[in-house]
């Protein structure tokens, strides 16, 4: 288990991203949403975990989910990304935690269920 020790971790996991293009693929690569940032990391074949992209979460627009497809797509700085789960369910966690922060502007770091007082 090699999660994140960062504070702010919302999601983390494996995805496909579909690539840009007519014929653009789908290529796996590590996700991880920290604070108001969606970060993707490309994988190698020994694990390790390479720096490709930051998005600010507060600039994307369209948010949608389709079930059938196990997809998320969403605009960004003009440019549509796709995202892929394994499964519908994770699917919908990813797509609830963006829309958490694209809700509340991206500036709240957990989503509104996590933020709740607990009476402490």
């Amino acid at each position: 288990n090699h999660q994140m020790a960062f504070s702010g971790v919302v999601k983390e996991g494996q995805l496909e991203r579909r690539g840009q293009g007519i014929v653009g693929k789908w290529e796996q690569e590590y996700f991880r949403i920290s604070g108001d940032i969606l970060e993707s990391f490309a994988l190698s074949d020994q694990g390790h975990v390479r720096p490709l992209a930051q998005l600010n979460i507060a600039h994307i627009e369209s948010l949608s989910i389709e079930e059938e497809k196990r997809e998320c797509t969403f605009y960004a700085s003009g440019s549509k990304i796709r995202l892929r789960a394994p499964d519908y369910n994770e699917m919908q966690e990813w797509y609830n935690a963006l829309q958490n922060l694209v809700l509340s502007g991206g500036l709240v770091g957990l989503p509104a269920t996590a933020v709740k007082p607990n009476g402490s």
